[in-house]
């Protein structure tokens, strides 16, 4: 499998895969056999030679024995997995020792289709924040101040102590999602190994604000390079949400910059002038990072809530940000 570019693994056809966007598990087996892989349909008949191995007996079956000869032995072909009698296992292969044949070097194989999938069949990963409170710092990061009907006795205590005229009795405000929320997802390629966060950060907001209070947007780069809906394709330019309306953003703002990844990254003089244009608009910015929040840059965090994708997380934390992050913004 060294034919001058080198030996090919796993890792290639995985990165070919993502870097092509392929969904269907035919032209995900394509792509392998062109990158020198191929399917255990493929292994059960040798290349370069006419003769055959014949296959293991079951031992399960009635008279039949197992093989116990040194031979290499081909890996036994799974059932087909689709109607059209594809095979959907995929196995490296390599040449055996002192022959001529060309064997499967894994008998269990890896799933094309598991590699296709973009979560875990073994079991969700561990949510970023912990159940039991992972609602209230959904709350806490996306709601907005308002007045209640609770009246301030501090305040208006105060007020009577430094013998000022009380024209009007102040009342605490609370904190409410009636504003709703528009939830920012970044596509970039730094953010695609935390892509099942996004989808578990997005349905813990549906469930927190009100599915039907929930903007949903996708874009890469920021957001003023285009955003896309929901089930849309085409990315259109980016309109800020009504005053009032918290913008949370799922993103690291440019933070983790891949190798060769040139304009394809916005920068931080990007981002920052992107977050004041929203904030001029009447929106607190609310960024939900997968890093630590002194991670970025000071010019960022001075400007936007920064709550970490970390289960040491806690409400009051979230409060305490999102708090300081709506001072200053134009109502």
């Amino acid at each position: 499998m060294s034919a001058g570019r080198g030996q090919v693994h796993l890792g290639d056809l995985v990165r070919a895969i993502v870097a092509l966007e392929v969904t269907e598990v035919d032209t995900a087996m394509e792509i392998a056999r062109v990158l020198g892989l191929s399917t255990a349909a493929d292994s059960c008949q040798p290349e370069g030679t006419s003769a055959r191995t014949p296959p293991a007996a079951d031992p399960d079956e009635p008279g039949g024995t197992r093989d116990e000869s040194p031979a290499v032995v081909s890996a036994p072909v799974p059932p087909p997995r689709e109607a059209d009698g594809g095979c959907t296992l995929l196995v490296l292969r390599e040449p055996s020792p002192g022959s001529g044949l060309v064997v499967a070097a894994e008998s269990d194989g890896v799933d094309v289709q598991r590699l296709l999938d973009s979560g875990s069949r073994d079991g969700a990963p561990e949510p970023v924040w912990p159940e039991r409170w992972a609602p209230g710092v959904m709350f806490a990061a996306t709601s907005t101040d308002v007045i209640g009907r609770v009246l301030d006795e501090r305040a208006l205590v105060r007020g009577v102590a430094d013998r000022g005229l009380v024209r009007t009795l102040p009342f605490r405000a609370r904190p409410t999602t009636r504003l709703g929320i528009q939830l920012l997802l970044d596509g970039g390629e730094s953010m695609r190994p935390f892509r099942f966060d996004q989808r578990w950060l997005r349905q813990l907001a549906d469930a927190v604000v009100g599915r039907d209070r929930v903007e949903v947007l996708r874009f890469q780069g920021t957001p003023w390079r285009g955003v896309r809906a929901v089930g849309r394709r085409v990315p259109v330019a980016y309109r800020a949400p009504a005053a009032g309306t918290p913008v949370v953003l799922v993103s690291d703002l440019g933070l983790r910059r891949l190798p060769f990844s040139a304009a394809a990254a916005a920068g931080s003089t990007e981002w920052r002038d992107w977050i004041d244009a929203v904030r001029r608009a009447g929106c607190p910015v609310v960024c939900l990072t997968p890093y630590e929040a002194r991670a970025h840059p000071w010019a960022l965090r001075r400007r936007v809530a920064m709550v970490p994708l970390d289960r040491r997380t806690s409400i009051r934390a979230a409060r305490r940000e999102t708090r300081r992050a709506g001072e200053g913004v134009r109502r």
